[in-house]
């Protein structure tokens, strides 16, 4: 592969490492990237991303938790002013403060904390592209790709998200036991919510998700009345044993307004 010296994966990173560089470039041409733009990488392993990204002509820091790939990469990419790379962990490396893109073929077993450190903080990118196990693509972007949750109904009012590309479990060294995506996280240009109705909205659908697998109708009962319940279901047209996990997210931002309103 690459003709490069190829080092072992480290089990405990949950290394699965791109094998082709065809599908690094195919990845990358989807970000639609310019010269000179800012792009952070996580975790870039052997390179195969980071290859790609040389070619568009942006600025790039890669952030590599295991020392001896940076350091390989380092000798590689030595000759190339444009490439930074940084013997850090991800969780750890303070993000920019000027406008960046973000891309990672995420360690599946902490894909979740880099998502969360990428949306928390006060230095979000404008996007990001993350190659993500399907399960957990399902877990964040919610409908239609799965089932909402309380992560993505957490994100949807700062964050487009979508799947733009699907790749097997061939195109990884050592191939995983399952199916990955590219995952696309936009940032939106306006919040769909202030920060006071964001902070309702998450207290709003973290209390009806408490009740489980419950219908909607009954769990709704906590912040509305039975009447009220009924007049919400009808309005949104969602039947009554509906749960809150098959609510699409624009259903759930109809549910929080008509029930402030009947709040008053």
């Amino acid at each position: 592969m690459y003709g490069r010296r190829q080092r072992a994966r480290r089990a405990e990173l949950s290394q699965h490492f791109l094998r082709s560089a065809q599908v690094a470039r195919r990845l990358v041409s989807l970000i639609g990237l310019s010269p000179g733009e800012l792009v952070v990488e996580a975790g870039p392993g052997r390179g195969a991303l980071t290859r790609a990204l040389v070619d568009t002509g942006c600025r790039i820091i890669g952030v590599e938790i295991d020392q001896e790939l940076a350091n390989l990469l380092r000798l590689e990419f030595a000759g190339q002013p444009r490439v930074d790379i940084v013997a850090d962990d991800f969780l750890r490396f303070p993000l920019p403060r000027s406008p960046y893109k973000f891309i990672a073929n995420a360690p599946f077993s902490r894909t979740t904390d880099i998502v969360r450190k990428l949306v928390v903080g006060d230095r979000p990118p404008t996007e990001a592209w993350i190659i993500v196990q399907q399960e957990a693509a399902a877990r964040f972007a919610g409908l239609p790709y799965g089932l909402e949750t309380l992560f993505s109904l957490s994100l949807k009012p700062r964050w487009h998200l979508e799947v733009v590309g699907w790749l097997s479990p061939v195109n990884f060294d050592p191939p995983p036991r399952v199916d990955s995506v590219f995952l696309r996280m936009m940032r939106l240009p306006s919040p769909l919510l202030s920060a006071g109705e964001y902070e309702e909205f998450v207290k709003l659908t973290g209390r009806v998700f408490a009740y489980g697998k419950t219908s909607l109708t009954k769990s709704l009962g906590s912040v509305l009345t039975g009447p009220q319940t009924r007049r919400l279901a009808r309005d949104l047209g969602l039947a009554p044993a509906t749960r809150p996990s098959e609510v699409s997210f624009q259903q759930w931002l109809g549910i929080y307004r008509l029930q402030k309103w009947l709040n008053g």
